[in-house]
């Protein structure tokens, strides 16, 4: 276990609620990404961390720090941000999200509704 994952790990249980956002120093690796989206998915749908599966994970660069997301209200630093787009399976419904590689875990549902129209 990498120094990131057991802070990680730490503020998950150390906070009532939704966990802190701890940033590494070093970039987390994808198996560490793929357990904070486990964690969120199980956390937001109400289920088992067991119950969650990655099925697909793609390295991705995306457009900028919010992960391609639609931002609401603040500004957006137009840098390329490596990360991954990881598809995580719960039950029969399958759940998209985006990450960095310093933590951040978004699902950003109104981005791909937008892009099919």
């Amino acid at each position: 276990m990498t120094a990131s994952f057991l802070s990680f790990i730490f503020a998950l249980f150390a906070t009532t609620g939704r966990p802190a956002t701890v940033r590494p120093v070093l970039p987390m690796s994808q198996e560490e990404m793929e357990v904070r989206v486990r964690v969120d998915a199980a956390r937001t749908l109400h289920i088992d961390f067991e119950n969650v599966q990655v099925v697909k994970t793609t390295p991705q660069i995306w457009p900028d720090t919010d992960l391609g997301c639609p931002a609401r209200f603040r500004q957006i630093e137009q840098k390329p941000t490596p990360g991954f787009l990881i598809v995580a399976k719960v039950k029969k419904t399958r759940v998209t999200y985006r990450t960095d590689r310093l933590g951040l875990v978004r699902r950003c549902d109104g981005a791909e509704k937008k892009k099919r129209r």
